[in-house]
Order: structure tokens, then C-alpha cells, then sequence
């Protein structure tokens, strides 16, 4: 009985093992977008459902998900829309006269950014400027 224990034991703690190592590791399965009247949708499907935290400045967005990202296809996104990514999330940039929402599906496992175009006279300082996104770039 105790040889059944062990072995057991064991299993379970390899399995365990190897499920911790390749959680750390996640990938976007594709990227899509779609025109809508008031806004552009960008649509990340995501291999798993992970937790963001998303940062954002004047002209970009940063998705910041625990772990390492893998792969991430380069999708070709309406001018002037750019993505990239590195190990720690995506990144975006757009011109300063989108307003950025983000948000999660869970089944399939999605994350959503739609970029709405500005209504009104807002003012925007020009001298503030996003910097370049580190990673990779996309086309």
C-alpha cells in the first residue's frame, strides 16, 4: 500500500511539476480587426485565460500578462495602427486622436482593444510624444 502511495506521490508531483513550467509560457493564436462605424476593433486570441494589466500613455498601449509570451503572429492592422510584442505582453500604437478601451473574454480566451475616433475639440500637447514600442515590431 505504501509502494502505491509513493508512486502516486510522484506522479502527481511531476505532473505538477510540468504543468508549473509550461504555464509560464503563453501564446497569441491570432490577431484580428474588424471596422466598425465609431471604432476599430483589434481582437488578440490568447491560448489560455491570463490576468493584464494594461498601461497606457497619449499613443499607446501596453498589455502586460504574467509569464512569457512564445509567438504572436504580425497582423497587417488599418494604417496607422501598429502592434508588437515582447516576452512580458503587445504592445499598440495609434495617433493621438483615438481614445483605447481593453477588455477580456474568457470563452475562447480573448482580449479585446477597441480605438474610437475622438469626437470634439479635445486639446492634445503635440511636445508629448509615446515612444517607439520596444519588441518586436509588426509591418
Amino acid at each position: 500500500m505504501l509502494k502505491h502511495t509513493a508512486t502516486w506521490a510522484l506522479l502527481l508531483a511531476s505532473h505538477l511539476a510540468m504543468a508549473a513550467s509550461t504555464a509560464s509560457h503563453w501564446v497569441v493564436l491570432d490577431v484580428r480587426h474588424h471596422h466598425y462605424d465609431d471604432r476599430i476593433r483589434v481582437v488578440y486570441d490568447l491560448d489560455r485565460n491570463l490576468p493584464y494589466r494594461a498601461s497606457f500613455d497619449e499613443q499607446s498601449l501596453w498589455l502586460s500578462f504574467p509569464g512569457t509570451l512564445q509567438s504572436m503572429p504580425c497582423p497587417t492592422l488599418p494604417s496607422p495602427i501598429k502592434t508588437a510584442w515582447r516576452e512580458s505582453g503587445i504592445g499598440l500604437r495609434f495617433p493621438m486622436d483615438y481614445w483605447v478601451h481593453s477588455f477580456q473574454l474568457a470563452n475562447p480566451p480573448r482580449l479585446v482593444v477597441d480605438l474610437y475616433g475622438r469626437v470634439g475639440r479635445e486639446v492634445i500637447e503635440d511636445a508629448l510624444r509615446a515612444p517607439t514600442l520596444p519588441g518586436e515590431q509588426c509591418p
